[in-house]
């Protein structure tokens, strides 16, 4: 004899029931949890905030007791002005990489020199001698050097005042270029 089931839903309706019950049970867990962590957060919140105004009080109870110490410390005076000697500096290495992202293939630099009081005034500046070789006219690859120069950020911001100070013309043309920064009006 032969059994046929007709409603196989019922058949399949138990496990079904117990995969949905297990899910829930699951679902409601990491709920749970989640609500949990957020109430940690909160509490771990305020306590951080509490420190925070602790930490606030005591810094400024340190700055009073130690500002007269800190104004005629001799020692603090000499921090400052290295320190404001370190942040006017100029980064000599961005200066010269600028150089060389901007010489034309023409053209040959024989010497550079930067510094502070190589410039007329005891300026800092950037003097730049070199040559150019190959055919053609070789005063424009100078004029090209000093236009890209003048354009590029990395020099111009610094050392807005870009000249061509001598161009010697014989079969290789020497030249020098001086980048420095304006002359003071005040």
């Amino acid at each position: 004899m032969y059994r046929i089931n007709l409603y196989r839903e019922r058949e399949l309706a138990g496990p079904l029931r117990r995969k949905r019950a297990v899910r829930a049970g699951v679902l409601g867990a990491v709920v749970g949890l989640e609500i949990l962590l957020i109430a940690l957060l909160g509490v771990s919140g305020n306590l951080l905030r509490d420190r925070a105004r602790v930490l606030e009080g005591s810094i400024a109870n340190l700055e009073r007791q130690a500002g007269p110490v800190l104004d005629t410390d001799p020692q603090m005076e000499t921090a400052r002005r290295i320190l404001g000697q370190r942040v006017n500096r100029i980064d000599w290495a961005g200066k010269v990489a600028a150089i060389g992202e901007t010489i034309p293939d023409d053209v040959i630099l024989s010497k550079i020199q930067a510094g502070t009081g190589i410039v007329k005034g005891g300026k800092s500046g950037i003097n730049l001698e070199g040559r150019t070789v190959g055919s053609g006219s070789d005063i424009d690859s100078v004029r090209e050097f000093l236009e890209a120069l003048r354009q590029h950020p990395g020099i111009s911001r610094e050392f807005p005042v870009i000249d061509l100070e001598t161009a010697d013309s014989r079969q290789t043309r020497h030249f020098k270029i001086i980048c420095r920064k304006p002359e003071s009006t005040g």
